[in-house]
């Protein structure tokens, strides 16, 4: 009989430790990264600094936690010989924060770019977007980070 009383209270405990474990764990989507004009620094694997921004026009969703994103990046290597905008499209993932980009379309101005793929984390002050990295064919591979500056 007393073996029979402490059924019920154990599990209902289970139940709340088990269920109050799961809500723990799971992460608060993070906020859409933020529309307008982001200031970007980069370096690539020769040890070329690279500076510019990039514009996001207003994040879609596309579904559940997933965000499309197009915009463009205007690029300037540091030591000048290369500038010029790359059209970029792609996802955000509301859940881990991270925004894969694709170049679809470039707009030389100096030398010559090449179309690139990009991974990064936006932060959950969804104001800085970090650990970025860009890679691609015929593109040196490299580092970036941005900032969030307006909505214009």
């Amino acid at each position: 009989m007393k073996h029979d009383a402490l059924i019920l209270p154990m599990a209902l405990l289970c139940v709340l430790v088990f269920g109050f474990s799961v809500q723990a764990q799971r992460r608060a989507a993070r906020p859409d990264p933020k529309a307008g004009v982001w200031r970007v620094v980069g370096k690539d694997a020769e040890g070329l600094g690279w500076r510019g921004s990039i514009r996001i026009t207003t994040p879609q969703r596309s579904s559940g936690n997933l965000v499309g994103v197009r915009g463009y990046f205007d690029w300037f290597s540091f030591d000048r010989k290369t500038s010029g905008r790359e059209f970029v499209a792609g996802t955000f993932h509301r859940d881990s924060g991270s925004v894969a980009l694709r170049g679809y379309a470039i707009r030389n101005r100096k030398g010559e770019m090449s179309k690139t793929s990009y991974r990064a984390f936006v932060s959950r002050s969804g104001r800085s977007i970090e650990r970025g990295r860009w890679f691609g064919k015929d593109v040196v591979k490299g580092n970036w980070t941005a900032k969030w500056l307006s909505a214009k």
